[in-house]
């Protein structure tokens, strides 16, 4: 790329060497050089500025944009947050500007970003929705995803209890949840950490849900979440290797309601103990044949030996829960 910007400085050629100036501060920003990469997009903000002055059009002005995030972006791996969130402000009024639909949606889906990582939770949601309502109006289903999981985050984090934001969270992530798992399956299979991302994001959603549901006190429907959670991995490698209408069964065979979780137990004709750890809880349910869900338990875990001491206290409940019976 060195060999690109020193062809495109010869040359006079100044939008080449701008957009070769980025791509260089990309890549110095993946190899932790956050210093280099600033250098290589304030190079590329000067001249895309210099060129917009000189003909003020949406082409030129998009080059400005592109700097101006890049700048936002390394600033926030560098952990620049208050710099950042200039670069991004800015970014907004040129997306703003230009009227374009999907440099708007990023710049409000960076700037709610940035507000939710400084704790600005009422600024975070601010953000996010106005980027979210463009988002579904462009359909760009995977930029709806991401909006809705952070915005699920940041609602869930300010509710304190609330039972209409907490529903409205859980509204968020499910959704988002559902996107990131349908975008997933739908991505080519030589993109491994393009998926791997998608997941991450959707367990996530999982996690939180689960939690939420367990506030909201609705214990079978977190056992729901927790089972789909469980099971999507197994299930998206038997689906790439299965025909379209055994997806369709495989899709079919996973729980979606409390009443399906239960006929499974019903059909092994035991009691199960299922177990989920999700955001620092261990969420712990007992669920008996013909009679569903019996016990539910929940203790604040910080490591796994925790966790297994607080397993093993269920059990003890749940021996004192048999010898009554």
């Amino acid at each position: 790329m060195e060999h690109q910007l020193t062809a495109a400085r010869d040359l006079g050629d100044s939008a080449a060497e701008a957009k070769a100036s980025s791509d260089l501060g990309a890549v110095y920003q993946k190899m932790g050089d956050f210093d280099a990469a600033i250098g290589r997009h304030e190079r590329d903000l000067a001249i895309s500025s210099e060129r917009s002055q000189q003909e003020d059009d949406a082409a030129r002005l998009a080059d400005v944009a592109r700097a101006l995030c890049n700048l936002g972006s390394v600033n926030e791996a560098a952990g620049r947050l208050d710099e950042a969130a200039k670069f991004y402000e800015r970014h907004l009024g040129i997306a703003n500007q230009v009227d374009d639909p999907g440099a708007k949606t990023q710049a409000y889906e960076n700037l709610g970003r940035m507000q939710h990582r400084r704790g600005n939770l009422s600024g975070a949601i601010s953000y996010l929705e106005a980027g979210l309502v463009i988002a579904e109006q462009t359909a760009k289903r995977e930029d709806e995803a991401r909006l809705k999981h952070r915005l699920g985050m940041a609602m869930w984090q300010r509710a304190a209890g609330d039972e209409k934001t907490l529903a409205a969270a859980q509204a968020h992530l499910e959704r988002a949840a559902s996107l990131f798992e349908s975008i997933r399956r739908e991505a080519a299979k030589g993109a491994p950490d393009y998926k791997l991302r998608l997941f991450d994001l959707q367990t996530e959603c999982y996690q939180v849900l689960q939690r939420l549901l367990v506030l909201l006190g609705r214990h079978g429907e977190a056992l729901v979440v927790a089972e789909r959670a469980r099971t999507r991995a197994f299930v998206d490698l038997l689906q790439e290797r299965s025909s379209a209408a055994a997806r369709r069964k495989l899709d079919d065979s996973i729980p979606t309601t409390v009443a399906e979780v239960v006929s499974l137990v019903n059909r092994q004709k035991a009691s199960v103990l299922y177990y989920s750890i999700a955001v620092g809880y261990l969420h712990v349910w007992l669920v008996v044949p013909t009679k569903g869900i019996v016990k539910f338990h929940q203790v604040r875990v910080s490591d796994e030996s925790e966790a297994g001491n607080s397993v093993l206290q269920f059990y003890r409940i749940i021996l004192a829960y048999c010898n009554e019976c």
